[in-house]
């Protein structure tokens, strides 16, 4: 079933092409980024701006990133702090990621006009059918890779829950060139973390509450530029980002599956912020910080109809929804200027 249709559909029901990523093909692949695992999808281009945890945008069959419309468990995520709302796909790990479905094309009927490339809709781990299930894995490679997941499950009567950690450190990178002749050898560091928990509680059969958190933090290194203008490894630009996705739900079958109501509240939060200081290459000192957030309340309902005959299952959706967006921009510079200066008697 592909979800990023609003309704699950069958996959060779949906009129647009579609990829879907699973885990066994995330851990059979070695797929350790959103970025690495977008990069063989058909029809999507992934264009990023240097090594590890630079900034990575997707471009689905050549319409521009701020169209792609990215979920995470049907939240839509697009970065509001970012201009157009392009989503960054170069931070993310996928430690608690169960499926990726990327749909091509126009999806902009169901989601708005952000959806006029494409949808990207990530689905996260959840509790599976055992009491009690986990897993863990460390691995390290060459060079200077090391990396570590854990997750566990629970359910026990009306209760499930689930808990996943991740962290992930590069260091072996370096996006210059050795051939240009103000590459240091500076490596361009990288260092992820995720945390996601998710707790449901089913106290009748048509009733369900479930309340998830998800927080992502990525710290990485960049390279500037010097006060002539060119491209150098800088050991002082780095960069730090925060994603945080928390919210609640109740869903509601009072009639089976041929209505199901559900009500959520979810809020998105973004820091990003960007650092550099004045070494041999640069005198100026630059301190970024964007932080945008957003608020979502929505109501949704899905009436499923009988079987119509030729025309086979069909379903409808409708609802409403409020969307609070909100965005702060502190950007402050300074250059050091070179003096000389001489005394004499």
């Amino acid at each position: 079933m592909v979800t990023a249709t609003r309704i699950p559909t069958p996959l060779e029901r949906i009129a647009a092409g579609v990829t879907v990523i699973d885990r066994r093909t995330i851990e059979e692949r070695g797929y350790a980024t959103l970025a690495e695992a977008l990069t063989a999808v058909p029809g999507l281009r992934i264009r990023s701006s240097g090594g590890p945890g630079a900034e990575a945008f997707a471009f689905i069959r050549g319409a521009e990133s701020k169209h792609t419309l990215v979920l995470i468990d049907g939240v839509p995520v697009n970065d509001p702090s970012n201009p157009g709302g392009a989503f960054d796909f170069g931070k993310d790990t996928l430690g608690d990621v169960e499926r990726i479905e990327i749909v091509r094309g126009p999806m902009s009927t169901l989601y708005g006009s952000n959806a006029v490339g494409g949808v990207i809709n990530i689905i996260t781990r959840r509790a599976t059918d055992r009491a009690v299930a986990g897993s863990a894995q460390i691995g390290a490679g060459y060079p200077r890779e090391a990396s570590g997941r854990v997750f566990a499950s629970l359910r026990h009567g009306p209760v499930d829950g689930s808990i996943s950690l991740e962290s992930l450190s590069r260091h072996g990178s370096n996006a210059i060139a050795d051939r240009l002749r103000l590459n240091t050898g500076e490596r361009d560091g990288f260092r992820g973390q995720t945390g996601a928990a998710r707790l449901g509680l089913q106290p009748a059969p048509w009733v369900r509450l479930d309340v998830f958190g998800r927080q992502r933090y990525a710290a990485y290194g960049l390279d500037g530029f010097d006060n002539a203008g060119r491209l150098v490894d800088d050991r002082n630009y780095e960069g730090r980002d925060r994603l945080g996705v928390f919210g609640g739900a109740v869903t509601l079958t009072p009639l089976g599956e041929a209505l199901e109501t559900r009500l959520s509240v979810v809020r998105t939060r973004y820091v990003r912020s960007l650092r550099n200081r004045p070494d041999e290459f640069s005198n100026s000192r630059t301190d970024d910080r964007s932080e945008g957030q957003r608020d979502i309340v929505s109501l949704d309902n899905t009436l499923r109809l009988p079987d119509l005959g030729p025309v086979g299952l069909a379903a409808v959706t409708f609802g409403a929804s409020r969307r609070w967006e909100g965005l702060d921009t502190d950007t402050s510079f300074s250059s050091l200027k070179e003096t000389d200066r001489s005394d004499g008697l």
